[in-house]
């Protein structure tokens, strides 16, 4: 955000709008959007960082855009004006997210993960310390070895898999890392969602 600006599509903290956040109890974990601009421009804030991504997702999805599912095949970018819009809305639940299960491979995570704040989710839970049972049931092709060969992986690989996450940070516990040290993250603060999940055990901690 630059303060100077006065034209164009501008993003930013609400708080550097001077827009009131009164109705989050703690905006670090509260999502607040706010979009209120025209066909040339126009403001487009969050309450925290992740919520100005959600903010953008959600100023496309009202003109037009459409996810329906994780991956480019489920896009649908419509070629047309944009319209004046008019938004505000604190999100009903502070926690909204998905958890990874079934058969499972890489790209397909990659895409679920990259898909989750494009609908308005802040959390996607990561199952086990090492998810690579589910890896198994797809690249072992236990249900399809008419037509594939088994791609076993390696237990360090489903690990490397489970770092490389598109958001660019590491997996932490919700469970022994209590809020206060959430928000002494200086990465974590700016994060687009809002908790990586590492172990099942720890979603007692989200409710």
């Amino acid at each position: 955000y630059a303060p100077g600006a006065n034209t164009g599509f501008r993003l930013g903290l609400m708080e550097n709008f001077g827009l009131d956040t009164s109705e989050a109890e703690d905006t670090v974990l509260d999502d607040i959007v706010h979009i209120e601009t025209d066909e040339n421009g126009g403001i487009i804030a969050g309450s925290n960082p992740r919520s100005v991504l959600l903010a953008v997702y959600r100023y496309l999805t009202i003109n037009g855009c459409r996810w329906l599912y994780p991956g480019i095949d489920g896009e649908f970018i419509p070629v047309k004006k944009v319209k004046p819009t008019s938004f505000h809305k604190m999100a009903d639940c502070r926690f909204r997210g998905q958890c990874n299960e079934g058969a499972e491979y890489q790209s397909n995570m990659i895409e679920a993960i990259d898909w989750t704040p494009k609908v308005g989710l802040n959390i996607f839970m990561l199952e086990f310390d090492n998810p690579k049972v589910y890896y198994d049931f797809y690249y072992e092709h236990e249900q399809n070895l008419s037509n594939r060969e088994p791609e076993p992986i390696t237990a360090e690989t489903a690990l490397q898999w489970k770092r490389q996450n598109p958001l660019g940070f590491p997996p932490q516990r919700v469970g022994n890392l209590p809020t206060t040290k959430l928000r002494q993250s200086p990465r974590n603060h700016a994060n687009f969602l809002l908790w990586w999940v590492a172990n099942a055990n720890s979603g007692a901690a989200l409710r």
